[in-house]
C-alpha cells in the first residue's frame, strides 16, 4: 500500500483555515459568510487569509474536495463489493451518508451540488479537477458494488440507476431533517425509525432484475 504523502506546512495551514471556514459556512451559510469573517475567525490579517485562497468560492472548492475525498475513503474502507448482499450494501451506502450528514452536513450539501466538468478550468484549477476525478471514483466505485447484482445492465442504465438513487436517499434525509416534529406528531415516528423504513421502501422499490 502507497504512504500517504506527509503534509507541509503550506498544506496543513491551508486545511486549518478552511475547517474554520466549515465552521463559519456550517454557522451562519455560505453567502452569509465572509472572507474576513474567515480571517477574523482564523486569526490571520486578511491578506495572508489571501495567500492560501483568493476568493471564498476559492474556500468552498477546496472543502468540498476534502469532503468528497473523505466521503470516498469512507465508501471504500466500510464497503467490499462482491462480498455481501445488494441490499446490504444499499442499506450501507444510507447509512454513511447520514454518518456524514451528522459529521459534516456543509460535505452532505456539496455531494448533490453541480460540479466543473469543462475541461479548461479543470485543467487550470487542481481542486476543480480533484472534485470531478473524486466524483468519478466514486461513480466507478457505486457502480462496482451493483454491478455484481446487474451483470446484464449497461454503464448508461447503471449510471441513471445510481443517480437517482443518490438524488432519492439524500432528498429523504434532507426531508426528514426539515419536518422531523411533523413526522413524530403525525405518525409517532422516531426521526431513526422513518429513515430505517424509507430506505427499505426505497430498495424495494427499485428492480435489481
Amino acid at each position: 500500500m502507497a504512504r500517504k504523502k506527509t503534509p507541509n506546512l503550506e498544506e496543513l495551514n491551508r486545511d486549518k483555515i478552511a475547517e474554520i471556514a466549515r465552521e463559519l459556512f456550517t454557522l451562519q451559510g455560505f453567502e452569509n459568510t465572509t472572507m474576513n469573517d474567515v480571517a477574523k475567525k482564523a486569526n490571520i490579517s486578511k491578506s495572508t487569509l489571501y495567500v492560501y485562497f483568493m476568493n471564498k468560492e476559492a474556500v468552498r472548492n477546496y472543502l468540498a474536495m476534502m469532503s468528497m475525498n473523505s466521503f470516498y475513503e469512507e465508501l471504500t474502507e466500510k464497503l467490499q463489493p462482491g462480498t455481501m448482499p445488494v441490499r446490504q450494501l444499499f442499506m450501507k451506502i444510507c447509512d454513511i451518508l447520514l454518518e456524514l450528514k451528522e459529521k459534516d452536513p456543509f460535505g452532505f450539501a456539496v455531494l448533490i451540488e453541480e460540479i466543473c466538468v469543462e475541461d479548461e478550468m479543470l485543467m487550470q484549477d487542481r481542486v476543480l479537477a480533484n472534485i470531478y476525478e473524486v466524483g468519478e471514483k466514486i461513480n466507478q466505485f457505486i457502480f462496482s458494488c451493483f454491478r455484481h447484482d446487474l451483470p446484464h445492465r449497461s454503464e448508461s442504465d447503471l449510471f441513471i440507476k445510481e443517480f437517482s438513487l443518490w438524488g432519492s436517499i439524500y432528498g429523504i434525509i434532507t426531508f426528514a431533517d426539515n419536518k422531523e416534529k411533523y413526522l413524530t406528531k403525525a405518525t409517532g415516528m422516531t426521526k431513526v425509525h422513518f429513515l430505517e423504513n424509507s430506505f427499505s421502501y426505497l430498495f424495494e422499490s427499485v428492480n435489481w432484475k
